[in-house]
């Protein structure tokens, strides 16, 4: 994706966005301010992923908090380990 912006391949860069979105890719919570991203920030097709970024991020923790008492956490059990 990097390598298609420098090059200025910006239909096939957004193509790799959307898979990456679609795939989850970590990196994609930074595509707001992420300067690899300026090439194509004002178009269309990346304002309107990276608002479905932002809205998916804050819907997560809207889920977090609700599931969660004060003071209370979860506990995980790593399979095979007992711990």
């Amino acid at each position: 994706m990097d390598l298609l912006l420098r090059l200025g391949d910006t239909d096939r860069a957004l193509d790799w966005v959307e898979k990456c979105y679609e795939e989850r890719v970590f990196r994609l919570i930074h595509a707001a301010a992420d300067p690899v991203f300026d090439p194509i920030r004002h178009m269309r097709r990346f304002t309107v992923l990276a608002q479905r970024v932002v809205g998916d991020a804050a819907a997560l923790k809207r889920l977090a908090e609700a599931g969660q008492e004060e003071g209370v956490t979860q506990t995980v059990t790593m399979p095979g380990t007992g711990v």
